[in-house]
């Protein structure tokens, strides 16, 4: 199992030649299946062989941004996306569906419901970042009640404590973009929710005059 909050590239050793389940349909859902998909279209044009391992995208309605990967007219990477419902239950190996049908070739469950945004450049012991800081640590449940019989992560899976950010990026203005303690700076597709339309109807704004500059800095 992962977590698409670790999620680097399409390339990490965990999903390499592994049938994998991308739980969720979001952003970061659709994100990371899309992107595994053109990987591996990449591949099989490479080298002449089409992977006999699968793409699954588990969600209980058709993506709400980019294509339908059932859509006829849906680019080639798109049919190498299997579209499949919620799980109504999971045992051992044996994956059930609410719809009757069984999955036994899943190897890697993804599951995607955002990512962890992080800012290296930013040093949190520096001015404006310690007083303003652009990112929190996600919360972590406390060991006493985390259960004992969790697996370990998959080989090649990142962890956590590999990364230092949060789940939304603070202190910005209206737009999601320019930071408020120094407007100078701007953080380009940090909008929340995200899609495709979002970033670039937002840069259209800033070219048209349409933005308003941040007066204050809110906490």
């Amino acid at each position: 199992m992962v977590h698409s909050c670790v999620y680097m590239c399409p390339s990490d050793t965990i999903f390499h030649e592994k049938t994998v389940a991308v739980i969720g349909i979001g952003p970061s859902g659709y994100d990371i299946v899309r992107e595994l998909a053109m990987l591996r279209e990449q591949e099989a044009a490479t080298r002449g062989v089409v992977s006999r391992k699968k793409l699954y995208s588990v969600a209980s309605h058709p993506a709400t941004m980019g294509w339908d990967f059932n859509d006829p007219a849906a680019p080639s990477w798109a049919k190498l996306i299997t579209t499949v419902p919620r799980f109504e239950s999971v045992q051992g190996g044996l994956i059930r569906l609410v719809d009757g049908r069984t999955l036994e070739d899943v190897d890697v469950l993804c599951f995607a419901t955002g990512y962890l945004y992080t800012f290296p450049f930013c040093n949190p012991a520096d001015e404006p970042w310690s007083a303003h800081p652009l990112t929190r640590p996600p919360p972590t449940p406390p060991t006493s009640s985390s259960p004992p019989d969790l697996p370990s992560p998959a080989a090649g899976a990142a962890s956590l404590d590999d990364f230092l950010g949060g789940f939304r990026v603070h202190h910005l203005d209206q737009t999601q973009m320019f930071y408020y303690p120094d407007p100078s700076l701007a953080f380009l597709v940090t909008q929340q929710p995200s899609d495709p339309i979002s970033p670039g109807r937002v840069s259209s704004q800033g070219h048209c005059g349409q933005m308003v500059r941040p007066q204050a800095v809110r906490a």
